[in-house]
């Protein structure tokens, strides 16, 4: 599923850490605010100079803590979206994750040749999965499943073996429109897109509601 804001923010931070140069810098400023602490009263007594200098180290986390924030939150405006790619770089991301997830070939989790059977398996999924009309006409058939992700959306991985073993495997996600605005739906009478991965094919496309991905050996 896609990390909330919150959560983003948190494993961001969590991998914060500041440069030599920012901790000088920071060091710096701490010394002239200081500085001008002492300058406002000369005259003043030592209680008095405390209680400035009481009074400027909040004043001086806040100005910390800002420039902290400022330079954590900014990248954030790309963390796991699609801002300022193209539309072939997002395809591209897409089909050479699933190309890699299917190559990996990590053990099914449910094996078994009935659909049925498969995505009875897959309770935590908010949809449920589906036949498409783009494996039809593959010679495969249908041998078990697991859980996986496509771009951060938990998905289902549904993979095909044909009779001489070659290995295809289907992909499945909630279609969201932030995520996957941009992928041809076949209700649309839009035709999937088919892109050359890792020496594999993949075919991405938007059908019933779902994001789906073939990624199948290069016939030929």
């Amino acid at each position: 599923m896609n990390k909330t804001v919150k959560e983003n923010i948190h494993q961001h931070l969590d991998a914060f850490e500041l440069s030599a140069k920012q901790l000088s810098d920071f060091d710096d400023l701490e010394n002239r605010v200081l500085q001008n602490v002492e300058t406002l009263s000369p005259d003043a007594g030592t209680n008095q100079s405390k209680s400035y200098k009481g009074f400027a180290w909040p004043l001086l986390a806040s100005v910390l803590l800002a420039g902290v924030l400022m330079a954590t939150l900014l990248p954030l405006s790309n963390y796991g979206g699609t801002k300022g790619k193209t539309q072939q770089e997002l395809i591209y991301a897409i089909a050479a994750e699933v190309s890699y997830n299917h190559l990996k070939l990590k053990p099914l989790e449910v094996a078994n040749t009935q659909l049925s059977n498969v995505t009875q398996y897959f309770k935590k999924l908010d949809f449920n999965p589906l036949g498409s009309s783009q494996v039809l006409g593959l010679s495969s058939a249908l041998i078990g499943g697991r859980y996986c992700s496509i771009q951060g959306n938990i998905a289902a991985q549904l993979r095909m073996q044909d009779d001489k073993g070659a290995i295809s495997t289907l992909f499945e996600s909630r279609f969201n429109a932030e995520d996957f605005g941009f992928l041809p739906k076949l209700e649309a009478q839009q035709a999937p897109v088919s892109v050359h991965v890792d020496g594999q094919q993949v075919k991405l496309w938007v059908e019933k509601g779902l994001v789906m991905a073939l990624v199948s050996p290069i016939s030929g």
